[in-house]
């Protein structure tokens, strides 16, 4: 849901390549995850994306440092 809210905002080739690279093993990961706990490994033909401040929200309690950088970038998106 992260990758699939936040490829709007990429507009480098090789950022999104690397991007779409991660996602496919994320997908493999979420199957996997969801047939051993016997749930339906692929349970929608589409992902609903998330917007990136969501993400970040839910996130946010397993986040222990975070550069200042990425923070900034977070809270300029909407």
């Amino acid at each position: 849901m992260a990758y699939d809210g936040a490829i709007r905002y990429v507009d480098d080739g090789n950022t999104l390549q690397a991007g779409a690279e991660i996602a496919t093993v994320e997908a493999r990961h979420a199957a996997y995850l969801n047939l051993i706990n016997r749930d339906s490994p692929f349970p929608d033909a589409f992902d609903d994306g998330k917007p990136p401040s969501e993400i970040f929200k839910a996130a946010s309690g397993f986040i222990v440092s975070c550069p200042r950088a990425v923070v900034a970038l977070f809270e300029r998106l909407p």
